[in-house]
């Protein structure tokens, strides 16, 4: 990219080539911003899996264990002594269950997990609205072309980082996000008014743009959509 053309200031751009370096700019911070948002509803899925996990685990130990107590009080009652084989048998049954599932709670820290992943969601969608409102409200404020490369080259830098910290998303998660993203477009655009944009979703290539290149997800080369690639 030439230096006198990164230099040119605001108001003299004149040249069709200086128009289109700035549209290119536009389309990959729309490309930079629409990643961290599918990435942000991705996280903020598999933060909220987790959590019901958490919450599944936690309540059938303290089910099992209620139980172990009621069917030991049971065994004591009079009447029921011929059943004191059985209420033994069941008790050990409930209370080794009860331990197996503690033990998985205690392994998998579904609350840690699910607290990880919601804070990176948080992060991506803080990023995401950043973007948005540079391209939308702040963007004609910068006087040069090399002004707004280098707030992309900060932006990409930034959202590039958090993919290379952001916990693994499932095909499944990506998918669902996706989604997510483009009905809430759609019922964004019906009360506006207008077009909602496509999303892609691409599990299967590694195409990706130059701005918006990371492990967790990648961007298509297309204007408008949202191109999305899996992290092992």
């Amino acid at each position: 990219m030439d230096a006198g053309i990164l230099n040119l200031p605001v108001g003299t751009a004149t040249e069709p080539r200086e128009q289109a370096l700035r549209s290119e700019i536009s389309r990959q911070l729309k490309h930079l911003e629409d990643d961290a948002d599918v990435t942000s509803a991705s996280d903020f899925y598999v933060a909220q899996k987790w959590d019901r996990l958490n919450t599944r685990l936690g309540l059938s130990t303290v089910g099992l264990s209620g139980a172990v107590v009621v069917i030991g009080a049971a065994a004591s009652i009079k009447g029921l002594e011929d059943w004191q084989t059985y209420f033994a048998a069941l008790c050990t049954i409930l209370a080794a269950a009860a331990t197996v599932i503690g033990s998985a709670l205690t392994f998998l820290k579904p609350s840690e997990r699910g607290a990880r992943y919601r804070e990176f969601a948080n992060k991506h969608k803080a990023l995401g609205n950043r973007i948005r409102i540079y391209r939308t409200v702040n963007m004609e404020e910068d006087g040069t072309l090399r002004g707004l490369s280098e707030k992309l080259a900060a932006f990409s830098t930034e959202k590039n980082i958090l993919n290379s910290d952001n916990p693994p998303l499932s095909r499944n998660a990506l998918l669902i996000a996706s989604k997510e993203t483009l009905e809430k477009r759609e019922r964004r655009a019906k009360l506006n008014g207008t077009k909602s944009p496509l999303i892609a979703v691409d599990t299967e290539t590694g195409g990706s743009s130059p701005a918006s290149r990371g492990p967790a997800h990648k961007a298509s080369s297309e204007p408008a959509p949202v191109s999305v690639s899996l992290r092992a």
